[in-house]
């Protein structure tokens, strides 16, 4: 009978293999942002300290979908209650004795 795999060792097969199937040739420039569908979504410093958005889909119909998202009209909302990091933590009210 042979000894179960520590997580270290999963860990380290898991990570192989992803980078067995990630192509050489995508270089991820900048800070990856989110997923829809195949497509993943980075967001890219530019020289002038703006950023852009770049997509890298996992084919031609998912690079379709995603444009046909964006060409339609953006819903973007601001939720409140989030709690942003450099917000000071709130401190609990002192009980009474």
């Amino acid at each position: 009978m042979t000894e179960p795999e520590t997580i270290d060792q999963i860990l380290s097969k898991w990570t192989d293999k992803v980078k067995e199937l990630q192509p050489d040739t995508i270089e991820y420039k900048g800070k990856i942002i989110g997923k829809v569908g195949s497509c993943i979504l980075i967001s890219v410093p530019t020289a002038d300290g703006k950023e852009h958005l770049e997509a890298t889909c996992g084919s031609k119909e998912a690079r379709d979908h995603l444009a046909a998202i964006l060409e339609q009209e953006a819903i973007l909302r601001v939720n409140p209650k989030v709690l942003l990091d450099d917000t000071p933590p709130v401190e609990e009210p002192a009980k009474e004795s």
